[in-house]
């Protein structure tokens, strides 16, 4: 079987041929992927502004949580989805935070059936996956900062999330898609499509803003990051999620306090 190896970064998309999806995407040059587009959404750079330790702290707890995956974390051939409805998995004392996270990785979770809709719709059309959609992305953007205004919160903050949260399902396609082309005995078989799943992306998208609005006070706090490290680190240990999934859960995550800055 082909060894694959799932990254994540927090460093600046690089822009050229060779690189196809966002900084923490799997590069493909030479692979066949289709896409490319961008995605709309730019938060500010740290570039030029100084000494490292004017980073913002929740950037410092990513790159912790990404170095212990490898340590803690198998990147596993087979992965079991939790049920949609699935609630968070016993695992010590809750924190405040850990049902925003759960809803992070219940709408994680579903790049495995976007992913596989469109290997198949590759499979048929002869062309290659695209994973990019701009179109798409736009809506949600849309959609979401204008929700996110009726509720009281920043469009630039709702914004930041939900590109994590694309950003994030992208790395997982990616993923994927890289490993059934090395790989075909792990390709899944024919799913529903894309139909079925966009209404659960939706739905959780919804969720997702009133946790927002929920925890607005915990996630604009000066200590957002140390409590969103200490609801995100029991998930990337309970053995629920792989090495792929858990880099796309820390960069899905890494957005939800609106003072960081990430690409």
């Amino acid at each position: 079987m082909a060894q694959w190896v799932a990254t994540a970064t927090v460093t600046p998309r690089q822009e050229g041929p060779d690189v196809r999806s966002n900084s923490d995407s799997v590069p493909t040059k030479g692979w066949g992927f289709g896409g490319g587009a961008e995605d709309g959404v730019r938060s500010g750079s740290n570039r030029g502004r100084g000494c490292r330790d004017r980073r913002p702290p929740l950037v410092a707890a990513a790159a912790l949580l990404l170095g212990l995956i490898g340590s803690v974390l198998p990147v596993t051939a087979e992965r079991t989805l939790p049920a949609a409805g699935a609630g968070p998995a016993a695992s010590g004392p809750e924190s405040e935070l850990s049902p925003v996270v759960e809803l992070v990785l219940r709408r994680l979770d579903t790049a495995d059936a976007v992913a596989a809709a469109k290997w198949e719709s590759s499979q048929q059309t002869g062309q290659p996956p695209v994973v990019d959609d701009p179109v798409r992305e736009a809506q949600v953007y849309d959609a979401m900062a204008a929700a996110g205004t009726r509720s009281g919160l920043p469009q630039d903050w709702v914004r930041q999330v939900f590109a994590g949260q694309i950003e994030a399902n992208k790395t997982v396609q990616y993923g994927l898609l890289t490993r059934w082309r090395f790989d075909p005995a792990a390709i899944p078989a024919p799913g529903s499509g894309l139909a079925a799943v966009r209404p659960i992306i939706d739905e959780v998208n919804g969720k997702i803003l009133d946790q927002l609005a929920a925890q607005r006070a915990v996630l604009t706090g000066p200590d957002c990051a140390q409590r969103l490290t200490s609801a995100v680190f029991p998930v990337l240990t309970s053995g629920r999620v792989d090495g792929l999934h858990a880099a796309a859960l820390v960069r899905a995550t890494v957005t939800l306090c609106p003072a960081t800055h990430v690409k």
